[in-house]
């Protein structure tokens, strides 16, 4: 007869029919611990992995397969959506990119270096807010999603247009954080400018409009259903540009 030492159950089983642990746990030792690693990474790298490899392989068919019921092989989309914004976090408060130098910019006229300088006092204002800028744009990137896949023929729930919004927004953070790497690798006020404008904003716009694409309905006439993933992307663009201006605007008048 065992002892669980989770429940207190008593069984003479392999595992505890009452909490389901193993009837044998032994000491943590450094050996134990070693071998139990790589299992322990593996399945946690396996269902992330799985999403990263998939969502940038065909963005909108995997949500899809998500969303038909085909979950096991995937990481969890809040889990996921959480540790890639985690991770883009904590490289911004790390990094500290900046968009203007007084130094690197000496030969900028007097407006232009007005306007930067107010420019990277906002990016900076937008660092230190991120963190509540989550759950302010979620619910509204979400009702976007629900209502222009409706016009796509997609009747999907809200519940599932939030599923789709913790995908989409991991998957729109990963380009972000490439180019937040590339600006403090190269330590220039000049290329920051430049590097959401030729890298960030056409990786972004393209995604939304495959995702789009692929999450409509199938039935849809290729050329109107082309036409109406450009209008999607370009919703979600001006989503985008506005809950950010938007959420400083509030952040500032109630002193966030």
């Amino acid at each position: 007869m065992t002892t669980c030492k989770n429940c207190g159950y008593h069984f003479d089983l392999k595992f505890c029919p009452n909490c389901g642990q193993k009837a044998s746990v032994k000491k943590l030792e450094m050996k134990g611990l070693l071998q139990e690693l790589p299992h322990a990474v593996w399945h946690l790298d396996h269902g992330f992995l799985y999403n990263l490899k998939e969502l940038f392989r065909r963005p909108g068919y995997a949500i899809k397969d998500y969303l038909d019921g085909k979950r096991k092989p995937f990481y969890h989309p809040l889990s996921f959506m959480l540790i890639i914004l985690g991770t883009m976090y904590v490289l911004m408060q790390l990094m500290q990119v900046h968009y203007y130098d007084p130094l690197q910019d000496a030969g900028m006229t007097e407006s232009q270096a007005a306007f930067w300088k107010e420019y990277d006092a906002t990016q900076q204002t937008w660092t230190h807010l991120y963190k509540w800028y989550i759950p302010f744009y979620l619910p509204f990137m979400s009702f976007i999603y629900w209502a222009w896949l409706r016009v796509m023929k997609m009747k999907y729930t809200y519940a599932e247009s939030i599923v789709i919004t913790f995908f989409s927004s991991s998957q729109m953070t990963i380009p972000q954080i490439f180019v937040l790497v590339l600006d403090w690798w190269f330590n220039s006020p000049a290329f920051n400018r430049t590097s959401d404008q030729l890298i960030n904003w056409p990786v972004i716009t393209a995604i939304y409009f495959f995702q789009y694409y692929q999450l409509g309905n199938p039935g849809i006439k290729k050329p109107l259903r082309i036409i109406l993933s450009a209008i999607g992307a370009a919703l979600m663009l001006a989503f985008a540009f506005t809950a950010v201006f938007t959420f400083l605007w509030l952040a500032n008048t109630i002193g966030l």
